[in-house]
């Protein structure tokens, strides 16, 4: 069956230099902490710093290693899971919410953890906030893979309507990836996701898939 969308990928380019507003840029090749991350709305620049919420940032990972271990140790095969059920619980998908931060922080930088504390966020920031974490899992051992941010926008070729997504992929040491896209309910193998389409979800897809 034809797919009645077209994909664009990379939703990247935004920045010339790799930078943007003076920190790295988080694209699909990128680690996460520290960077930044352009959003949806014009003014809005998300930072993942967890240096500036120590306390918030690690009762996130602090729940998500609880989650993934057994007898006080970490499984590794626990993890993914338990950074998204961590996503889960404590960020709703609330545009409105979203936009009211934004809005009050006009022209400036966000951190993640304005999001992070109302418990709201779009795709983007549960994005942002698995990667954050798998990152920090990776840190102390707890993987060996490597977490992305990926995005991707596309066009309905029915309608002509044009929207946007991201997600977080996670690239195991074997070369597989998986998907976690709290947004969309989805975590899974990325060619399982392929069997949801044309019908429902996301090709996530980047251009080494093709």
């Amino acid at each position: 069956m034809v797919s009645r969308f077209t994909y664009y990928y990379p939703y990247d380019g935004h920045y010339e230099d790799g930078t943007y507003r003076n920190r790295p840029a988080i694209e699909d090749h990128t680690p996460i902490i520290g960077g930044v991350s352009y959003g949806e709305h014009p003014d809005e620049a998300v930072v993942v710093n967890p240096e500036g919420s120590p306390a918030l940032y690690q009762s996130w990972y602090m729940e998500s290693i609880a989650r993934a271990s057994i007898k006080g140790v970490v499984r590794r095969g626990r993890v993914l899971q338990a950074v998204y059920d961590t996503i889960d619980a404590n960020m709703a998908y609330d545009m409105d919410g979203v936009n009211s931060i934004v809005l009050a922080r006009r022209g400036k930088k966000i951190d993640l953890s304005r999001f992070m504390q109302q418990g709201v966020g779009v795709c983007r920031h549960m994005a942002l906030a698995a990667g954050m974490l798998l990152e920090l899992h990776k840190h102390d051992g707890h993987i060996r893979g490597t977490p992305r941010v990926n995005r991707s926008e596309r066009v309905d070729n029915v309608t002509g309507k044009q929207s946007g997504h991201a997600w977080t992929r996670y690239n195991t040491n074997s070369g597989k990836a998986i998907i976690l896209d709290n947004a969309q309910h989805y975590l899974g193998a990325l060619e399982s996701s392929l069997t949801r389409l044309p019908t429902e979800g996301w090709d996530y897809r980047t251009p080494e898939d093709w």
